[in-house]
């Protein structure tokens, strides 16, 4: 029945048809669409060479049909989504509604003591995947569109309503770089693409089959050092130009080795594979930290011309355990019964200076120290007193 007493629309690109109907003379060239489909706030209708959007919420029948008020949608405007480094169609070109508003905002400037005040207006778009984008650029320093030759600033984005996106943007400054003769801002710090005529999306602009936006593939592997796969891999699908992210699995036995270089990234036409490398688990062979120091101290320089450096032998157990990593020195004052430390080295040969010069009833203790990169044991300290040490030669035996 439509096909024959209604006139022909394009709803969201698609023909249908529907009755129109004038509502009254307001400011806005408002018109009704009564249909027997389900409609909702901001869809697009084509008709009569014009766009308009559906500005209520027509998710209910009325009687017998469905009744929605549509807007002229009589500006065209063009979001520039390179700015959040959408790399394909980043010309995004929508049908939108603008209206004034009486918010005004005030800048004051000390050095000329003047207050300008800024107007702002808002732009609706219909809310898709693809303008969600636009919330990107809301506060940017680049997040800007072009209307009427004058540049607009994206303040704030609002989802409030259900069907559209209320889109506030202020006053901004021209510039040398946009494009005022196609609306269309380009910053100053960056040069316009070459090919910038061929990344328009005017996919809001097709009538009949539109063609799906271009999707792409991710596929997240986690695989060991011999790249073979120990968990489930994943999928992921998006909007080509969208940006992707992928993290790491928690997998027992295994510890995370390499995050690859495009754990996050920009959605291509075909596939991305982002590799995970986890290396095997090895119980840990150290110490258990109740093991003696076995060193023996060789010499100390607390000659006139020395610079206090001891020398010792190398720990006799060295190679009982893995992840033997040197040694800690500390050296301490008996403050009344109280050891105090006063400065700790830690040397992966068997040398250290220490200072000399020292006072007082001062000792030094020596650890062996082994580490698996997670855990570090400490083996029992073996100590020497400040006698001890002045007792010793000045350099080691060369026997």
């Amino acid at each position: 029945m439509m096909s024959l007493a209604g006139r022909e629309v394009f709803v969201n690109g698609e023909k249908k048809y529907g009755i129109i109907t004038n509502t009254d003379t307001k400011e806005f060239n408002d018109k009704y669409l009564s249909t027997d489909f389900a409609m909702m706030r901001g869809d697009y209708i084509y008709y009569n060479n014009m766009y308009w959007m559906i500005w209520n919420q027509v998710t209910v029948p009325r009687a017998e049909n469905y009744k929605g008020i549509m807007r002229q949608a009589e500006h065209d405007v063009i979001f520039n989504l390179y700015y959040i480094d959408v790399t394909s169609k980043y010309l995004l070109k929508c049908p939108a509604i603008i209206q004034r508003t009486s918010d005004y905002t005030q800048h004051y400037s000390s050095t000329v003591a003047t207050v300008t005040i800024d107007s702002e207006i808002h732009v609706f778009v219909q809310d898709t995947p693809s303008t969600r984008r636009i919330i990107e650029l809301a506060g940017k320093s680049d997040g800007e569109i072009i209307i009427g030759q004058r540049n607009y600033d994206i303040i704030g984005v609002s989802i409030e309503k259900k069907g559209y996106l209320n889109i506030t943007c202020r006053l901004g400054n021209r510039n040398s770089s946009s494009d005022y003769v196609n609306n269309i801002y380009w910053s100053s710090s960056t040069t316009k693409p070459a090919d910038w005529e061929k990344q328009i999306d005017d996919t809001f602009y097709q009538r009949g089959s539109i063609s799906p936006e271009p999707k792409g593939t991710v596929t997240v592997k986690h695989v060991n050092e011999s790249n073979v796969e120990i968990a489930p891999s994943d999928s992921l699908t998006g909007n080509v130009g969208l940006t992707y992210t992928t993290s790491a699995k928690t997998i027992d036995g295994y510890t995370l080795k390499t995050t690859p270089a495009n754990a996050s990234g920009i959605y291509i036409e075909g596939n991305i594979d982002v590799v995970y490398v986890y290396k095997k688990d090895v119980a840990s062979n150290l110490p258990t930290g109740e093991e003696p120091t076995e060193i023996t101290m060789q010499s100390y320089d607390d000659s006139s011309s020395g610079k206090g450096l001891i020398t010792w032998t190398e720990e006799l157990k060295k190679n009982n355990w893995d992840g033997f990593s040197g040694y800690r020195i500390q050296v301490s004052i008996d403050n009344w019964g109280e050891d105090v430390i006063e400065k700790t080295y830690i040397q992966e040969d068997e040398y250290c200076i220490i200072g000399k010069g020292k006072f007082g009833e001062w000792f030094l203790t020596i650890e062996s120290i082994y580490t698996d990169g997670t855990t570090t044991v400490y083996l029992q300290p073996k100590r020497y007193s400040g006698d001890q040490l002045k007792a010793l030669p000045d350099e080691p035996s060369i026997w």
